[in-house]
């Protein structure tokens, strides 16, 4: 089982991006990148590597109130842009996030600065 990390990184350049305006894109693009795996994984004798998911229109389209039909719509622009793969299958559709390991990787909190900061607030007042 993959392990899930609490937190996904987001880039202020995404508000730069081309899909940005289009509402539908930017709702299913964003849902995607919080139901992705952080890690390889396996499901149901398939391997999933991280950045990657199981997932079917009807569920994503529940997920983020779009419709079937711009689900469906939304993710075809996300192709063919090379933003994702998608893999249909007879149980599911299996859906890579193709800049996962360039915007993911080491998804590691940071809070070193947090904690000096604290120090130095704390020797402040003693």
């Amino acid at each position: 089982m993959a392990r899930i990390n609490p937190w996904i990184k987001l880039h202020k350049k995404i508000l730069h991006w081309g899909w940005y305006q289009d509402l539908n894109v930017r709702s299913l693009f964003l849902h995607m990148l919080l139901l992705a795996n952080d890690d390889d994984c396996e499901w149901m004798g398939n391997k999933i590597p991280a950045g990657g998911f199981a997932t079917s229109i009807a569920s994503l389209s529940k997920a983020t109130g779009l419709s079937p039909q711009q689900t469906r719509t939304a993710l075809d622009k996300l192709k063919s842009t090379n933003e994702i793969t998608i893999q249909p299958t007879t149980q599911f559709t299996l859906i890579q996030l193709n800049s996962w390991p360039k915007y993911q990787s080491n998804n590691k909190e940071d809070n070193k600065p947090i904690t000096n900061e604290q120090q130095t607030d704390n020797n402040r007042g003693t």
